[in-house]
């Protein structure tokens, strides 16, 4: 916690020094910062806005996900009329859950923001491992946690974990509780599956 007020006298310094101003006529555009899944409310994702302003009624789409803004909050979870740039705000209103980095925009309507969508197709690690060593076993598994940057972590530190006798391989990764077609494919792939709050 040292020198924070420095710090910040520091880049509103140079922002004033540079011009750097966000223009607020813009279309909205900014990036995910941090989403995950809440039991009442649904996908929420939090978005830090670079340009343009975000107002409820709104329809915003990212590379994974689209829908129509139900709710704008701040970091104290009060609710907003409208975000504005470089103000962190929790967007709810998503179909599903995006992914951590994304950028977000406004679209005129859903179809414009479907057309942004990004058909993923679902990669299964099962191509990545073809043989096993003689003796080796493997263990697959899936991963479920309560938000992305929690996922990454983990599957970060699962990665790097030594497998000298049994080989990790991963089925699946998703943020959100625990359901049943988890269920259904832990039975047929025979996985555990480990998850994370």
């Amino acid at each position: 916690g040292l020198n924070i007020e420095h710090l910040l006298e520091m880049v509103l310094l140079i922002a004033e020094m540079e011009g750097l101003k966000a223009d607020l006529e813009s279309p909205p555009e900014g990036v995910v910062v941090e989403a995950y899944l809440d039991n009442s409310k649904g996908p929420l994702a939090t978005v830090l806005l670079r340009a343009g302003r975000l107002f409820p009624g709104q329809i915003v789409g990212t590379p994974t996900t689209s829908g129509k803004i139900r709710g704008l909050f701040d970091f104290r979870g009060q609710s907003l009329t409208e975000a504005l740039p470089s103000l962190p705000v929790v967007v709810l209103g998503l179909n599903i859950v995006p992914q951590v980095g994304e950028k977000l925009k406004a679209f005129a309507s859903e179809t414009e923001a479907g057309a942004y969508i990004q058909k993923k197709e679902k990669k299964k690690d099962a191509a990545a491992i073809v043989f096993a060593e003689e003796g080796k076993k493997i263990l697959n598994f899936i991963l479920k946690a309560d938000v992305s940057g929690s996922l990454e972590a983990i599957e970060q530190v699962l990665t790097v974990l030594p497998q000298d006798k049994i080989t990790l391989r991963l089925i699946e990764k998703s943020v959100g509780e625990i359901n049943e077609s988890d269920v259904k494919l832990a039975q047929a792939s025979q996985a555990v599956i480990i998850g994370f709050r």
